[in-house]
């Protein structure tokens, strides 16, 4: 009887362990992602977890939850401590928000949070990433910078990252719909008469880019001019919401309307048209962005980012990735525009 061709699962096993044999793949190196070794070998996504399959069986990769498949036996399990790092960039609001009801649902489950700021200091997340991993926390809930990619794929405990991902890696995350909470706040702006709207935002992630595209798109949308002396971009502090704002309204035709990157970049701009006597909303509408207690504080207009939902997709995903399992990529969370004292009808 005739032996047909190997099952193509099995051709694609048989080609990832010559690559291993030859030395091009080695002892713990990352193979790449599921979906980029499907496109590299031209075969199905399906094909590619049987023949990853097959692999680990016969000792030759091993799984890491939430980071992907890794060449060799997989290194005997050390014993864990209860602590999980969670890494931010700053001490934003928002975050210490989402970090309050995290806290909750470690300590019911007998966590202990380690918390480190970054500052923006790729040095500074680098160092952190490398304490967790010769201290074998047991897990990592991290907003990362895309300049430490290279230090994530090294990372070899279970990770969830929120409000921002970085392209290429596996780890799964929960984002907001950035995107369409700006474009709700613009279409606000623009339903109350105005057609002058600025922006000052933060500059160099994925949550500022896409408040940004929000913004641009919408004005668009409309036939509004998009003017870029109108648009200031740098960080998410108070301080920068005072100082933008400040030069807004040095233009020539200043504008009538501002929406902003998050609140606290809102309540800086807000201080300084009260410091300067413009009445706010009767002269100038202020939208923030996130809901957070400093938005309800000056009552302020803003888009809801829900802390408690947001905190529970990531917890969510974390036991998951803890017990061995693979959760969606990507988790997704909704906005709600939040209507309150700091907009009004453009005069």
């Amino acid at each position: 009887m005739k032996r047909g061709k190997p099952e193509k699962y099995l051709a694609l096993a048989e080609e990832i362990r010559k690559l291993i044999h030859s030395g091009q793949l080695r002892q713990n190196d990352a193979l790449p992602s599921e979906r980029k070794l499907a496109r590299q070998f031209e075969v199905n996504h399906l094909t590619v977890r049987k023949a990853l399959k097959v692999l680990e069986g016969q000792g030759m990769l091993y799984k890491v939850p939430s980071h992907g498949n890794f060449v060799g036996k997989k290194p005997p399990a050390q014993k864990k401590n209860g602590m999980i790092g969670l890494l931010f960039p700053d001490m934003e609001i928002f975050f210490f928000e989402v970090l309050s009801e995290l806290e909750k649902k470690m300590g019911f489950f007998g966590f202990h949070p380690i918390v480190h700021i970054s500052h923006g200091s790729t040095e500074r997340e680098e160092e952190f990433l490398s304490f967790c991993r010769n201290e074998n926390l047991d897990a990592l809930i991290a907003v990362p910078d895309k300049r430490c990619a290279e230090a994530y794929k090294k990372l070899n405990i279970p990770t969830v990252f929120f409000d921002v991902f970085i392209e290429g890696l596996s780890t799964p995350h929960v984002i907001v719909d950035d995107f369409s909470g700006a474009e709700s706040a613009v279409e606000h702006l623009i339903s109350l008469g105005h057609t002058r709207i600025a922006h000052i935002g933060g500059m160099g992630d994925e949550t500022s880019e896409k408040r940004f595209d929000g913004y641009a798109a919408t004005l668009k949308k409309h036939d509004i001019e998009i003017k870029q002396s109108y648009i200031k971009q740098k960080d998410y502090t108070r301080q920068w919401g005072y100082y933008a704002m400040q030069e807004l309204m040095k233009e020539k035709k200043a504008p009538t309307a501002l929406f902003c990157g998050n609140d606290t970049i809102a309540a800086g701009a807000l201080r300084m048209l009260k410091s300067t006597g413009i009445s706010c909303p009767s002269e100038f509408s202020v939208v923030g962005f996130g809901n957070t207690m400093t938005a309800q504080d000056l009552d302020m207009s803003t888009v809801s980012q829900p802390c408690d939902i947001i905190a529970d997709a990531v917890w969510k995903n974390l036991q998951t990735v803890l017990k061995g399992g693979s959760p969606a990529p990507e988790t997704r969370i909704g906005t709600e525009l939040i209507l309150r004292s700091t907009t009004a009808r453009c005069l």
